[in-house]
């Protein structure tokens, strides 16, 4: 409605721990009158420094186990790596700790039993407090990889297409959310047994990349697309 055009505001906002890389929030104005902008999506960049030199982070599905690994150099003054796990890619928690070696070269691993896909990273803790996080890797299960992937990607349209070779039919619930967790829209799609083709509308162009979450009973799958 304008209240942000031309104008300079100052703003009070409280210290966020946000993960590295580029994170997507939302910003509101209101005026004294309790007029509301729209919202507007904002981008944060976290690059925390930290004394070490994250060189990879990796992870794949063996048998039951979900085995993570990864290696740096030049650590100095690392005190932890705390292993964080999500089903959707947003929300994380914390499943395990591995102390850090502080040697030139280093090479790590953890072992979470799992059979389920999931995303992982590292949040990196210093001896001083300071922390910093890793890139997110993603472990599919075994069926999952059948379930293809989006069409175009990216896209610049209203709509996106998914290929799906499934052998679960029945009805699916789809919910589509901001890489914050935000969710933008929800619906219900039916699979036949075999390939389907199915086509997806949206209208969410102020979100540069979004999930998709398809779940039926206990089973999850999840699909991300790019809007440019």
């Amino acid at each position: 409605n304008g209240l942000l055009q031309g104008t300079t505001i100052d703003l009070n906002y409280t210290a966020l721990n946000i993960p590295n890389g580029t994170n997507e929030f939302t910003i509101q104005a209101v005026d004294d009158a309790g007029n509301k902008s729209a919202s507007k999506p904002i981008y944060m960049i976290n690059t925390t420094a930290l004394p070490l030199t994250l060189l990879s982070f990796t992870g794949y599905g063996k048998e039951n186990k979900h085995i993570l690994k990864w290696q740096t150099s030049f650590e100095s003054d690392i005190e932890v790596f705390e292993i964080e796990k999500s089903n959707n890619g947003t929300k994380f928690e914390v499943i395990g700790f591995v102390n850090g070696k502080n040697t030139e070269s280093n090479v790590y691993s953890f072992e979470n039993e799992s059979i389920a896909s999931s995303y992982y990273r590292l949040k990196i803790k210093d001896k001083l407090n300071k922390s910093s996080y890793s890139n997110i890797i993603y472990i599919p299960d075994n069926d999952e990889k059948e379930f293809g992937e989006f069409f175009p990607n990216p896209t610049s349209q209203n709509e996106i297409s998914l290929s799906i070779s499934n052998k679960y039919e029945g009805i699916w619930n789809t919910k589509f959310m901001a890489i914050t967790g935000q969710l933008l829209k929800s619906e219900s799609i039916a699979l036949l047994e075999g390939k389907n083709l199915i086509k997806l509308n949206f209208e969410f162009q102020t979100h540069p990349i979004i999930l998709v979450e398809f779940q039926k009973e206990n089973k999850i799958v999840i699909r991300k697309f790019y809007i440019k």
